[in-house]
């Protein structure tokens, strides 16, 4: 846009300029000192007035480009709209009460160097430039070593190049794959990236660090279950804040908004089958993925879904 207005500009000027400065060529050719004086003035008004064009155009760019710079004057041409923001972030921002930092532990060049960082730091740009709450540090880990291993001790998630998103004793641990959503190629078998969702991901972390009673949801283990990290990380974008847990060894939490059965291979016993069953009575949400071969493999499961009117 600013440099289709600089033509324009440039075009306007060059007509006025030969408009007032038109001469004949062959006078131009006679002139000499002291000599047709009036074809030299308007030669030189003429030349003069195609040098202030360019100057006038060239300051156009640089004061445009400045104010771009500082206020972000951008547009979003893309179809998916992935460089804007949308009203329902704007909202959470505005809801903010408390600080909350955002610490990336990478250097700040290189995140930018790269096609999938950069598009996550114009992300975090956007939300820091829009909200006093929000502030954003960059930690090379080569230079501070420490700040992994601070970091590590209240996550085992953190690692070089995580973004790590706090407001006061909630953290949620965040890596530039969790700003993207992938697809597997059935042919080659290869996972590729399919789509920014940046935003999401980073407007839930805000509500996961912000919120008073954030949902928690519990993995169960203990029976060879098999849990998809993609569905893990779903949840977590979702605003859970996701654990295992193991009811041979631990009762159910009471803060528990949600028990996850992933693929189970060996069967429940009748002990871990009534802690779940009083869970669900007193209102709690139970999410079960099958994935044995036999329905006889899990009959006491199995059992306990049919009392639900549930079968496999």
């Amino acid at each position: 846009i600013v440099l289709f207005l600089s033509f324009v500009l440039a075009r306007i000027l060059f007509g006025w300029a030969n408009r007032t400065g038109k001469t004949d060529r062959r006078a131009l050719h006679k002139i000499t000192i002291g000599a047709n004086t009036k074809a030299a003035k308007r030669f030189l008004l003429s030349s003069g007035s195609v040098a202030l064009a360019l100057v006038i155009v060239i300051l156009l760019n640089l004061v445009c480009t400045n104010l771009g710079d500082r206020f972000d004057l951008t547009l979003d041409l893309t179809a998916s709209k992935m460089y804007s923001i949308s009203q329902e972030s704007y909202e959470v921002m505005d809801g903010l009460k408390d600080d909350v930092s955002i610490t990336v532990l990478m250097d700040k060049d290189d995140l930018g160097s790269s096609d999938y960082g950069r598009y996550v730091r114009i992300l975090m740009e956007k939300y820091d430039e829009y909200s006093d709450r929000i502030s954003i540090e960059y930690i090379d880990p080569y230079k501070n070593p420490s700040a992994i291993e601070q970091f590590a001790e209240r996550s085992d998630a953190v690692a070089e190049g995580s973004i790590v998103v706090e407001c006061g004793d909630q953290m949620r641990v965040l890596n530039l794959i969790d700003f993207y959503d992938t697809e597997a190629d059935s042919t080659s078998g290869y996972t590729y990236v399919s789509s920014f969702r940046g935003e999401s991901t980073l407007t839930s972390a805000l509500l996961a660090v912000t919120s008073e009673d954030t949902p928690h949801a519990y993995i169960l283990r203990g029976h060879n279950e098999s849990v998809s990290t993609s569905f893990s990380t779903m949840l977590e974008s979702s605003g859970y804040a996701v654990d295992t847990l193991t009811l041979a060894e631990k009762e159910i939490p009471e803060n528990a908004s949600l028990l996850i059965l992933s693929l189970p291979q060996k069967d429940y016993t009748e002990d871990e089958i009534n802690m779940l069953d009083e869970y669900v009575k007193n209102g709690g949400d139970l999410l079960v993925f099958d994935g044995t071969e036999s329905p006889t493999d899990l009959d006491v499961l199995y059992a306990y879904l049919e009392e639900w009117g549930i079968t496999v």
